[in-house]
């Protein structure tokens, strides 16, 4: 069987954007319109410089319109803050009192415990179970706290 040549640069193509899904960031999207133009000019009977020039405007306009624009919309939160950086400003409620030697302790925030570690302008020792505190910061898995004022 002989395949066209559109054909073969419609084939491309598909395999551009079926790669696309495993490697994230619209590059081989670009490729894939880009290979998409080719076929287009090899279907309007171009030699195959004259494919290979219009592969390579339609990649070029492509990653110069469609690809920011594509980032753009897929990656916008609205501002949102996410995963554990939305705990920052937050409340918690403290389940083990801060230990001396190691400076930590732990409270729950939305079912979940976590360690802490009380701001270094709080007294350790005001801090008791079921004390309600706020987070501060993050650092790693570690939620810095203050004492939450009434």
């Amino acid at each position: 069987m002989i395949y066209e040549t559109w054909q073969l640069w419609a084939l491309l193509s598909l395999i551009f954007l079926v790669f696309e899904i495993f490697i994230p960031g619209m590059i081989l999207g670009c490729l894939a319109v880009g290979a998409l133009g080719g076929s287009v000019g090899a279907a309007l009977g171009y030699s195959i410089e004259g494919q290979m020039i219009a592969a390579s405007i339609s990649s070029i306009l492509a990653f110069a319109i469609v690809r920011p624009l594509f980032l753009k919309w897929f990656n916008k939160n609205d501002g949102k803050k996410i995963g554990i950086e939305a705990l920052v400003g937050r409340s918690a409620v403290v389940t083990r009192p801060v230990d001396s030697s190691t400076q930590l302790g732990r409270c729950k925030i939305d079912g979940d415990d976590w360690r802490m570690k009380v701001n270094n302008t709080e007294n350790n020792n005001d801090i008791k179970i079921g004390d309600s505190v706020e987070i501060t910061d993050v650092d790693s898995t570690t939620l810095i706290v203050k004492l939450k004022s009434n």
